[in-house]
């Protein structure tokens, strides 16, 4: 192995480790919405008198169009190992299963004897933050994770011949099914593989288990949550199909959304003219097709909702420009290969420089809710109704230590250290419940977050804490300075959900533990 080669593996293999000890950094043990569902579950996994017909029915309820029962089973297993929730354990077996797909994809890319540097667009372009919400949200990001591997499980068993490869297909697409809504692509993605390789006779055996699936989920969708999608129109879907395939491009700052479409349609170009003149019988080209057909999924289940670009849709373009590059990489030079890596490591630096702030700053966000819910029992972020709705299940089960909530700000002794702090004025202004903080007098950074905490004037045990959301600094500061955050910052308490009264500001320091007593208050 000579130094280039050398070199270029420990290029990909610490491009892969930056991307997994940043979800070490940013994963947080604490839920977020749906993943109240798990709660759920394990809520009734772990009540001794719950029917066994019962327990069947939670495991496979569809909530949110979705059957996640493979991510309830491994929840159960948790459960009986260590008698909890723990969603930043979740979140790291996430991670586990994003490194399963990445190395299917070298080894893809291995079977094609290219010269080892020539695999950094498929690391560049998958061990990136684009797709953020797969490491801070527990129950999106083992869905999306376990449909994804086990969709290319299914694939790379049905490539090989045999009955005992025919069975382990189906049961992965079976998994695929019971993990995440767009896992029955991955039985049409085992269809297409034997059609194109003619395999006839075997499709037939193919048609029995998804429609028994299928089934079940039609059963099931009557007890559960099921989306309308009565209001598709296509001058909105059509863009949102172009966006999701081109996600890749929206690192850039400006006409984000435009580019997304230019490079979905590009995408969309390159794809068809790579199955019909390159290569349609490969496993490449049938996870092709599905992620085509996941982005077409999506627009039917969400453009009706008015739902558009998430971090969660985010896997579709790169896994698509991934799949695109190993189709066409026997075909061209290795000029356009050093083009395309250059271009890949552009946009996996942007998707760096634009999404860490974000990712931080929802680490930060959680930590000041899981200390308004230790003190309040309630979130400020989530909706009264939704908090109403979910009262019964978040309550219980918090009292029987299913879940924790980690209160690092604001315990009892810190609140008196609170009210004794001493005076300081912050150059601060609200306008529509919006507080904006000008020349912060402190250094900020990605790993120096600063909270306000709103104390009742009338009832000081009434407190609640809000995370301070820094505005991302100038790339030129960012560039030679390495200042990823600005001194200006904002609180958004719009839809709050805070009690009314009259609140006094603080500002906390959770670095040096310092608070200090603002000149402000805010009124709700």
């Amino acid at each position: 192995m000579n130094n280039t080669q050398k070199f270029s593996i420990s290029l990909c293999l610490g491009i892969a480790l930056l991307f997994f000890w940043q979800i070490t950094r940013v994963s947080n043990n604490t839920p977020y919405l749906d993943d109240v569902n798990f709660i759920d579950f394990i809520l009734h996994f772990a009540n001794p008198r719950q029917s066994i017909s019962d327990l069947l029915t939670q495991l496979f309820m569809v909530d949110n169009n979705h059957m996640a029962v493979v991510p309830k089973l491994g929840l159960s297993l948790q459960y009986l190992l260590f008698q909890d929730i723990n969603f930043k354990r979740i979140l790291l077996i996430s991670a586990f299963q994003l490194a399963l797909i990445g190395t299917w994809f070298i080894w893809q890319f291995k079977q094609t004897k290219k010269p080892y540097w020539m695999a950094l667009p498929i690391v560049f372009l998958w061990f990136q933050p684009q797709y953020y919400e797969i490491s801070n949200w527990a129950m999106t990001g083992i869905q999306q994770s376990s449909v994804i591997l086990f969709s290319i499980l299914a694939l790379e068993c049905i490539s090989k011949p045999g009955k005992k490869y025919f069975i382990l297909a189906n049961v992965c697409a079976g998994l695929a099914f019971y993990s995440f809504g767009s896992g029955v692509l991955a039985f049409a993605g085992i269809g297409y593989y034997l059609l194109a390789n003619r395999r006839y006779r075997e499709i037939l055996w193919l048609i029995p288990l998804p429609v028994i699936l299928l089934a079940s989920y039609v059963y099931m969708r009557q007890l559960g949550s099921v989306a309308d999608t009565s209001t598709i129109q296509l001058s909105h879907a059509i863009p949102f199909f172009f966006n999701l395939t081109g996600t890749i491009a929206m690192v850039i700052s400006s006409h984000a959304t435009e580019a997304a479409w230019i490079l979905g349609i590009i995408l969309l170009v390159l794809a068809i003219g790579g199955l019909t003149k390159i290569n349609h019988q490969s496993k490449i080209s049938a996870l092709i097709l599905m992620l085509l057909a996941n982005c077409l999924l999506i627009v039917i289940s969400r453009d009706g909702l008015g739902i558009y670009m998430v971090s969660r849709f985010a896997t579709l373009s790169p896994l698509l420009a991934m799949c695109l590059y190993l189709l066409y990489l026997p075909k061209i030079s290795n000029k356009i290969v050093l083009g395309i890596v250059l271009l890949s490591g552009a946009f996996w630096a942007g998707s760096y420089v634009q999404y860490l702030p974000v990712m931080y700053n929802q680490k930060h966000q959680a930590t000041a809710e899981a200390a308004n819910w230790s003190r309040n029992r309630a979130w400020t972020y989530a909706s009264e109704r939704f908090q109403s709705n979910a009262s019964d299940i978040l309550i219980p089960s918090y009292n029987q230590g299913l879940w924790k909530s980690e209160n690092s700000i604001l315990s009892d002794q810190q609140l008196n250290l609170c009210l004794a702090s001493k005076s300081m004025a912050f150059s601060m202004r609200e306008e529509n419940q919006k507080l904006t903080i000008d020349d912060f007098p402190f250094e900020t950074g990605l790993q120096l977050p600063y909270y306000l905490i709103l104390i009742d004037t009338l009832t000081l045990n009434k407190a609640f804490v809000k995370n301070i959301e820094f505005r991302p600094s100038s790339k030129k500061n960012l560039l030679f300075h390495g200042q990823w955050l600005s001194n200006s910052g904002i609180v958004n308490l719009q839809q709050a959900q805070l009690a009314k009264g009259t609140y006094q500001i603080y500002v906390y320091d959770p670095g040096s533990q310092r608070f200090w007593k603002t000149n402000r208050t805010f009124l709700r």
